[in-house]
Order: C-alpha cells, then structure tokens, then sequence
C-alpha cells in the first residue's frame, strides 16, 4: 500500500497545504489518517478522488 503525505498531496494537487486542509474541511476531500503527526492518504485514494473531478471532463461531447 503506497501512502502520500500532506506534503506529497499538495504538490501532486498543485495547491497549498491551507487548500488542502479546508478542502478536508469542507468535506470536498478525503480525511486524512493520522499517525503521530503525520497526515496520511492512501494513494488510490488520492487518484480516485482525481478522476471523479475530471469524469465530467472526460464524457463531455461524448454520445448518449
């Protein structure tokens, strides 16, 4: 199981470490799993949520 850090996440996201923690927040992204101090995702989790942001993108002009 590979697991991505706070750090991680932001770069891959292309946000802050702010963003990311009021996006958890507002519940627009998964919550992390703390272990001592560090905030951790599971990496499918992170790629999945990636792809449902852009499922909309990717059916768009394509037939019914």
């Amino acid at each position: 199981m590979e697991l991505k850090t706070k750090e991680e996440v932001c770069r891959e996201l292309h946000i802050s470490a702010r963003g990311l923690e009021k996006m958890v927040a507002e519940g627009r992204f998964p919550v992390p799993v703390r272990i001592g101090k560090r905030a951790l995702w599971m990496a499918g989790v992170v790629e999945g949520w990636l792809a449902r942001q852009f499922a909309a993108q990717e059916s768009w002009g394509r037939p019914a």
